[in-house]
């Protein structure tokens, strides 16, 4: 089975990617819906976060605070780290099960949503990598829209991130999503139609 992992920069529209991907047939696997598992209400990994980082990072229903967590982890960068570490392990773990079983499935192809791919060193576990690309400006909006934060705090995570630019010099294809739905939808299909057998 090909293994290709999908990355890119916040407001990138790494998503976008996903949901074309999932029209088609593909089978994705979204590291952000495993991150909330792992991180459920009672699980193992928030008790220890919580030992670590503070119980303020527990919100009053027993869920985490991401919101309050992001706030402690891009506040000292030796916190981020250690943070980003743990939940990042409990990811990979998950998503490579979930990896091996689609192989054992029979599957030709399968996908990874991975937003700290190359910052986390998980490119050496696919196949392929792809990079979704988009301008600065629309992926500050984006991210805007959806989140709510300032430019500021926008600009402050993704220098937190490697460069688009980096991350495009080392992906295996880039994925240009600067609005245009079709072209997009196009790019997509033309790429993943040989790996998926389409």
């Amino acid at each position: 089975m090909i293994k290709i992992a999908l990355t890119g920069s916040i407001g990138a529209g790494k998503s976008t990617v996903a949901e074309v991907l999932r029209s088609v047939g593909a089978q994705v696997i979204d590291a952000d819906a495993i991150s909330r598992r792992v991180t459920e209400k009672d699980t193992l990994l928030l008790a220890h976060l919580a030992r670590v980082f503070g119980d303020d990072i527990i919100s009053e229903d027993g869920t985490l605070d991401r919101q309050r967590m992001a706030e402690v982890g891009f506040a000292d960068p030796a916190s981020y780290l250690r943070m980003n570490g743990m939940i990042q392990t409990a990811i990979k773990i998950k998503m490579l099960d979930k990896l091996k079983l689609l192989e054992c499935c029979g599957y030709k192809a399968a996908f990874a949503e991975v937003p700290l791919l190359f910052e986390a060193g998980w490119d050496r576990e696919f196949d392929l990598c792809w990079t979704v690309s988009a301008p600065e400006k629309l992926r500050i909006e984006r991210v805007k829209k959806r989140s709510g934060l300032s430019d500021e705090q926008i600009l402050a995570r993704m220098a937190k991130q490697m460069p688009q630019e980096e991350k495009e010099r080392r992906a295996d294809l880039v994925i240009v999503n600067d609005g245009d739905m079709n072209a997009l939808r196009k790019a997509v299909y033309e790429a993943a139609a040989p790996l998926l057998g389409i």
